[in-house]
């Protein structure tokens, strides 16, 4: 047996202990790479790409929105999504995947909103900067779970749209306000449209049964 094939198996048995109703029993069939249609793959690399870029974009920012304490806007954007990865496992069966990228969604609408109002309020806006850090880890642990329900094609995708979304961040950031002269509250008002595409895009995933997007029925 080759390396990748017992890495590959144990990391089947792991995704089985973790989320065993969603692991490959006869009820739940290996993934089925026919539902990974090229709608599907855009989607998740479009859900890669907003998923990050908006935490990059925030950085982006950092040092217009709080010149005087930049390193605390980096741990506002950073710790929040570290405690959201780490407590996942703990409650992440409890919540659908349907209600957790709604919440991510949101969380992306109010983050950029709280940031361009309160720029003269530093507690405020680092508040709404901890919001964006909770979305990119709530967003991000949501989709890579989701992804073990196909194959590695949808993590592939996945993978190109964030490794794309540091330079579309600030790319993004250096047009529009430092080129075009877009003023920074303005154009972080914009940036909530992002959230519109990243919920259409997980509308367009396929996925091999209705059932993947439920949380279980706990009894």
């Amino acid at each position: 047996m080759s390396t990748a094939k017992r890495c590959n198996d144990s990391e089947g048995e792991v995704s089985a202990l973790l989320h065993p109703q969603y692991s490959n029993s006869p009820s739940d069939p290996t993934p089925i790479p026919s539902a990974e249609t090229t709608t599907h793959l855009v989607a998740y690399f479009t859900l890669g790409l907003f998923n990050n870029a908006t935490f990059v974009v925030l950085n982006a920012c950092a040092s217009k929105l709080l010149p005087s304490a930049v390193g605390g806007f980096y741990l506002a954007n950073s710790l929040p999504s570290l405690t959201t990865r780490l407590t996942a496992p703990y409650w992440f069966d409890k919540v659908s995947y349907d209600a957790r990228l709604m919440i991510s969604s949101l969380l992306m609408i109010i983050s950029f909103v709280i940031v361009g109002v309160c720029r003269d309020h530093p507690p405020l806006l680092l508040f709404g900067v901890s919001l964006m850090s909770v979305q990119n880890g709530l967003g991000e642990t949501t989709l890579l779970s989701l992804s073990s329900r196909f194959t590695n094609r949808t993590l592939t995708a996945w993978s190109s749209g964030t490794g794309i979304a540091g330079v579309f961040g600030y790319l993004y950031t250096l047009l529009l306000n430092d080129y075009w002269g877009v003023p920074l509250q303005t154009m972080l008002y914009w940036s909530t449209l992002f959230s519109a595409i990243y919920y259409a895009a997980y509308k367009h995933v396929s996925l091999p049964s209705t059932t993947a997007k439920t949380a279980p029925t706990t009894k």
